[in-house]
């Protein structure tokens, strides 16, 4: 299988300039250039749509929009410094100091994202430790008075 042709822009300006000017017609100019003739009425097409924006504003807005782009990179940048600066500061905290900063009200930041930002485990915002109850406490304390009494026992000689 041969391989797909391309053509310079420079060669499709020519044929659609030569199409353009109407002294030959598309079949004379595709025997000569060696091409299909749909590919000149294609690129004669492109030309005459092409032609409009020469005349537009939009080389104008283009620069203007490059300048507006660089500005945006200059901004995304200091964020970005600044974000890794508040990271850093975060992460030096503890973890409950770093939940206590999270503002569930805020509303540009959702809880997950500023979870993300201070590396917390979101679920951990949702969890309510579970108080000790008076039984359990006794059982601990009976299981303390049994294995300072026997050290040697093992678990399963303290659970019997």
């Amino acid at each position: 299988m041969t391989k797909r042709r391309s053509f310079s822009d420079n060669f499709k300006a020519t044929v659609a300039l030569e199409a353009l000017r109407g002294d030959k017609t598309a079949q004379e100019i595709a025997a000569k250039h060696n091409i299909h003739p749909t590919q000149v009425t294609t690129w004669k097409r492109q030309a005459i749509d092409g032609l409009t924006g020469v005349f537009s504003d939009k080389v104008r807005k283009a620069e203007d929009n490059e300048a507006e782009v660089k500005e945006l990179h200059a901004k995304i940048g200091k964020l970005a410094v600044e974000t890794d600066f508040f990271v850093i500061r975060a992460e030096a905290m503890s973890p409950n100091e770093r939940k206590a900063m999270i503002n569930r009200d805020h509303t540009d930041l959702s809880l997950t994202s500023q979870c993300k930002l201070l590396k917390i485990s979101r679920s951990s915002l949702y969890y309510v430790p579970v108080g000790v109850n008076a039984e359990t406490l006794e059982l601990m304390n009976e299981i303390d008075r049994v294995f300072t009494k026997y050290p040697f026992f093992g678990s399963r000689q303290i659970a019997a």
